[in-house]
């Protein structure tokens, strides 16, 4: 044991040593000891008893961490799970919102691109049907008062009505050769008869003005079914574009919420593998520490009771009176016996030993080699002592051992020194790849800030057009439900105004019957009962006549006075009967231009709404891509980290301390050097 070698040392030194009582020197030095002892036993056991306790206390937490970490495993994977599933079907619902919508986007483009060529070709037939219709109401009582062909021709629209009749499908081919004929007026082919012609025009007349009511009849039906297919669409057009903006919401929802929970769940799976491990961990080092405990306690304890038998050896009575007696001859003896008779070699051994030792103790950790050598050079004066003059072992060994040691350190410090070469140069270059991952990862970082403020922006705009749309939507239902009503409003006045005017009328019909019975006119049977129904047609209301209160007999004198008032009130009711006829055409004419300008800024708001939607769906796609990049910079900028972490952990010793070691190596040699100088020379 070491501490029985040292107390056999301190026993050699307190013999050799000079003064008084050497042995209660010794006594006085192995009680320190075990004092000293006893101090690293108490604080041993300390540092025992609180690692004791963190086996007896964290086994509990860290099973209980385990298992809240497992079930949290179990929860979230579970709730992945549905979050994943359910935006994958929202995924697939969206691509048929948006294929729904693209295609009754293209249907109202395709109808109104037909609807626009229908209504051009229609309105040209129209206006070309009215102009020739004209033509011949031109034409037609011309002939009728006796004009002839070549006064028709001469006219300004003599050419037209020729061109009209060659080109009408109106007749056949022989009513035309006729009246091209008459035009013409050759006297080589025969003409028709001005009846004839003027009868075959007429019918020609009849038969475009039809056509016209036809067309015109046609092109209010087309004006009407495409307006209820455009609001069919866009109402289906609407109804898509709110379900993909839900969904495209809850679609964004589920991912960040998707993406969270995976963080949570690596988390938990990290938190569980870590607490799993240190609790497997600490049941291992506890039974092996209790084990380590339990030998080193018994030591101890074997130590201190073999220092306190000792030192009982040394404090007994009979012990002292042996001292006494037998110390004085060995101190005596000079030159002679164990402690005092060496030779030159054993001097010269003791000197290498020295030298050694200093070398040992000015090197910072165990150096094996260093602890062999000496090992072999206190064997080698072992040996020389046991001699006692006579020959003792060859020194080549050792000296062959020193040799090799000095080989071995030559050799360590052109490694240390290589080493050190690769080391700044591979530092150098693990800085620069460190320095370029953190630009690309800082690069990254920025373009996904400046992306999400842009989406974050983009959001902010179709927020604020899809509150315009709802607003202008309001405005213009606000506007119609108003226009609807002053209609409403304004056909009442009207039917109103008018059963008012025919009752005055008839109330001075009535009195002009007594007063001025010239200007009476008898009207027909049918005539008030027409009237009043046409009222209850118009007005949806029952308007019966007032009834007339007893009035005095009027006399002829006063009958102007009378009349000319109901005249006054006639003239006031068809003035404000022109003025209501005004006003509704004005607020009509106003209420068209704000539903073409109101449905163009609607149409503008919902085609920049698309068009954000889409440039956000750009920028997101961009963002995932800057999101994965920015883990793969992350990767790679942790794997520079821990390049130069580990080159630190590898380099820095050999860098910091390699003129440490140079010079402490340069010692270690000069000393070895020094002991094989001495030992040749022995």
């Amino acid at each position: 044991m070491p501490n029985k070698v040292l107390i056999i040392a301190l026993l050699m030194s307190a013999v050799e040593a000079s003064g008084d009582n050497p042995i209660r020197k010794v006594v006085r030095l192995m009680q320190d000891m075990q004092k000293e002892i006893e101090t690293e036993l108490s604080k041993e056991k300390e540092l025992f008893e609180k690692f004791m306790c963190i086996c007896n206390t964290y086994d509990d937490e860290l099973a209980a961490t385990a298992a809240k970490a497992t079930a949290q495993i179990k929860e979230l994977t579970s709730k992945i799970e549905e979050e994943t599933a359910e935006k994958s079907q929202l995924s697939e619902e969206l691509k048929s919102h948006l294929k729904d919508k693209a295609a009754a986007e293209t249907d109202l483009d395709k109808a109104t691109t037909i609807r626009g060529k229908e209504q051009a070709d229609q309105e040209a037939a129209i206006e070309q049907g009215k102009a020739a219709a004209a033509a011949l109401g031109k034409a037609i009582p011309a002939l009728e008062k006796g004009a002839s062909a070549a006064s028709l021709m001469q006219g300004d629209n003599g050419g037209a009505l020729k061109k009209i009749v060659e080109s009408s499908a109106y007749i056949d081919s022989f009513d035309r050769r006729q009246i091209i004929a008459f035009l013409d007026g050759k006297e080589n082919e025969p003409s028709p008869a001005v009846a004839q012609v003027i009868g075959i025009l007429k019918q020609m007349k009849s038969d475009m003005d039809k056509n016209v009511a036809d067309s015109i009849a046609s092109e209010e039906t087309a004006k009407k079914g495409y307006a209820e297919l455009k609001a069919a669409k866009d109402q289906e057009i609407e109804v898509a574009a709110e379900s993909i903006e839900a969904k495209e919401k809850r679609v964004g929802e589920l991912s960040l919420s998707v993406s969270q929970n995976t963080d949570g769940l690596e988390d938990a799976k990290v938190e569980k593998e870590d607490s799993e491990k240190f609790l497997a961990t600490l049941k291992v080092q506890c039974v092996e520490k209790k084990k380590d405990w339990d030998a080193r306690f018994k030591l101890r304890k074997d130590e201190i009771s073999a220092i306190s038998e000792a030192i009982k050896i040394l404090n007994d009575d009979d012990a002292l009176d042996v001292f006494k007696k037998a110390m004085p001859s060995a101190l005596l003896e000079q030159k002679t016996g164990f402690l005092q008779q060496q030779d030159k070699r054993a001097k010269q051994l003791k000197k290498v030993q020295a030298i050694l030792v200093e070398a040992s103790k000015s090197l910072k950790g165990k150096n094996t080699q260093l602890d062999l050598i000496l090992n072999m050079a206190n064997s080698t004066l072992r040996e020389v002592q046991k001699a006692n003059g006579k020959d003792g072992p060859d020194f080549s060994a050792v000296v062959k051992m020193i040799d090799n040691m000095l080989d071995v350190l030559a050799k360590e410090q052109a490694d240390d020194a290589k080493k050190k070469v690769w080391c700044v140069d591979e530092l150098e270059k693990a800085y620069a790849t460190e320095k370029k991952e953190q630009e690309e990862m800082d690069a990254l970082v920025s373009t996904i800030e400046e992306i999400t403020d842009e989406i974050a922006g983009i959001d902010d705009e179709i927020k604020t057009l899809q509150s315009e749309v709802s607003q202008l939507d309001r405005n213009v239902a606000g506007a119609t439900e108003q226009r609807k009503k002053e209609h409403a409003e304004y056909t009442e006045t009207i039917t109103m105004t008018e059963a008012a005017i025919g009752l005055v009328g008839k109330a001075k019909n009535r009195l002009n019957k007594f007063y001025n019975p010239k200007a009476y006119k008898a009207p027909p049977p049918e005539l008030d009962q027409e009237s009043f129904v046409q009222i209850h047609r118009h007005s949806h209301k029952k308007v019966a006549p007032p009834e007339l209160p007893d009035v005095p007999e009027l006399k002829p004198t006063n009958n102007g006075g009378v009349i000319g008032m109901m005249d006054e009130i006639t003239h006031e009711l068809e003035m404000d009967m022109q003025q209501a006829k005004f006003d509704e055409k004005t607020a009509q004419t106003e209420y068209v231009t704000l539903m073409a300008e109101s449905q163009t800024d609607r149409a503008d708001a919902l085609k920049s709404i698309t068009n954000k939607k889409t440039a956000k769906s750009e920028l997101e796609e961009k963002l995932v891509e800057a999101k994965e990049q920015r883990t793969m910079a992350f990767d790679e900028l942790g794997n520079a980290h821990k390049y130069v972490s580990e080159l630190h952990s590898t380099c820095d010793f050999i860098v910091d301390n390699f003129d440490l070691r140079t010079e402490a190596r340069a010692k270690e040699q000069e000393s070895l050097k020094a002991a094989r100088a001495v030992m040749q020379s022995a």
